[in-house]
């Protein structure tokens, strides 16, 4: 028969964590399979939108906006400025794994997320965020100058201008959660040039574009491109 002469068949195995054979998903924390439907969902994000108990480390999570009455109704353990430095439909890293808290009060498990870069703020309600990668709140927003005098050099950490600039860039003034150091890969001073009028500009970066008032100690003489690179290094005045 045909199938005498045909090579073996090589299992290949299953991408990581996912079984297509059942279609679920192994969750590592907790070691139990759940269902997963290729067709309805993108990704894991995409499965546990609405468990945030599942989500983690290094999520991008969109903010969907809240009210003062919203803010003012949360449990005490989170975050109240919430409107002052996140934009809403803007999407931000996961400091962390999900982290449960237990309320002895009320006897009840609570819910909280640490943001990239906002460390410092607490615990952020997840009921304010979604892990969808189209978003379900679509809003224009428009640039807005928020950082009024911008300090000479990236501003640090925690500071009022800080979450100024934080909220001025979407986030994207901290960097990626990955990076050793909160900024380091952002470019601010070329951030502040290109959002900012020259009139606009702080006198530290007006200072800095005018032209140079040191003079030189020896002038050096005119030579073409030839004798630039042919004569004499002790007679060349550009070394």
């Amino acid at each position: 028969m045909v199938d005498d002469f045909l090579p073996p068949q090589v299992q290949l195995p299953p991408p990581k964590e996912f079984f297509f054979r059942n279609a679920m998903w192994l969750e590592k924390r907790t070691g139990v399979y759940y269902e997963y439907d290729i067709i309805k969902n993108v990704s894991k994000q995409e499965v546990y939108n609405n468990q945030p108990h599942f989500w983690e480390k290094l999520w991008k999570i969109r903010f969907l906006g809240c009210t003062d009455e919203q803010l003012s109704n949360q449990h005490s353990i989170f975050t109240k400025n919430l409107n002052d430095i996140l934009v809403v439909g803007q999407q931000y890293s996961l400091k962390d794994h999900a982290k449960f808290y237990f309320d002895k009060e009320y006897q009840k498990n609570i819910i909280g997320l640490e943001l990239y870069g906002l460390e410092f703020c607490g615990l952020f309600n997840p009921e304010f965020f979604e892990t969808l990668h189209e978003p379900s709140v679509y809003q224009e927003n428009p640039f807005e100058i928020i950082l009024k005098n911008p300090p000479e050099k990236y501003p640090e950490y925690g500071s009022e201008e800080y979450l100024q600039l934080f909220k001025e860039t979407a986030g994207n003034s901290v960097g990626m959660s990955g990076d050793k150091e909160i900024g380091a890969h952002f470019d601010y001073v070329t951030h502040i040039k290109v959002t900012r009028k020259p009139e606009e500009y702080p006198e530290w970066l007006k200072e800095a574009g005018k032209p140079s008032k040191a003079v030189r100690r020896n002038t050096p003489k005119s030579i073409g491109t030839s004798d630039y690179f042919n004569q004499k290094k002790s007679n060349n005045p550009f070394n």
